[in-house]
């Protein structure tokens, strides 16, 4: 079955983003995706201060329904709220600009002087354009170009290819 993920994401925004304003949460992100053979739609919301467990599962009962009564998915799937986390998804300027100086993943939806992939600290945003820096160099990727994008502070060691949290 071929579906519109990009369309079913602005139909669950404009669905779920007044509900959760009205209950003090701003939806940061949403995504819709094919995981481990099942449909998943995932809201990450936030507020100030932070979201607890049982914001998550407030801010699910309260959209729900909504979401269902729309009838706009057309296919059995999970829903999953969740806080941001430290891998918060970045899709404003006002993100990109939040987030100055943090290490970013960048996924463009075709590429840009032969790479679709940007991973480095971001440096501001200029003119519609993201400004990253990657080794010392300086990439500028076009708003409307970004596919994906989200905060990456974990860094690879090189000498033991342990994983950890940049800090």
């Amino acid at each position: 079955m071929a579906m519109d993920c990009k369309e079913i994401e602005k139909r669950a925004e404009a669905v779920a983003a007044p509900i959760l304003a009205n209950l003090g949460y701003s939806l940061v992100a949403c995504e819709f995706t094919f995981e481990d053979g099942r449909w998943q739609l995932r809201l990450f919301v936030d507020r100030e201060g932070g979201v607890t467990v049982g914001d998550c599962a407030r801010a699910s009962h309260a959209v729900e329904d909504a979401i269902a009564v729309e009838d706009f998915i057309p296919a059995a799937y999970n829903l999953e709220v969740s806080s941001p986390g430290i891998f918060r998804p970045l899709r404003t300027e006002d993100d990109f600009k939040r987030y100055t100086g943090e290490r970013a993943r960048i996924k463009t939806v075709e590429p840009i002087g032969g790479r679709s992939n940007f991973r480095g600290i971001l440096i501001g945003v200029e003119g519609g354009q993201v400004a990253v820096s990657i080794d010392g160099t300086k990439f500028m990727v076009p708003m409307e170009k970004i596919g994906r994008a989200r905060l990456d502070p974990v860094e690879i060691m090189p000498a033991k290819g342990e994983r950890r949290v940049a800090g």
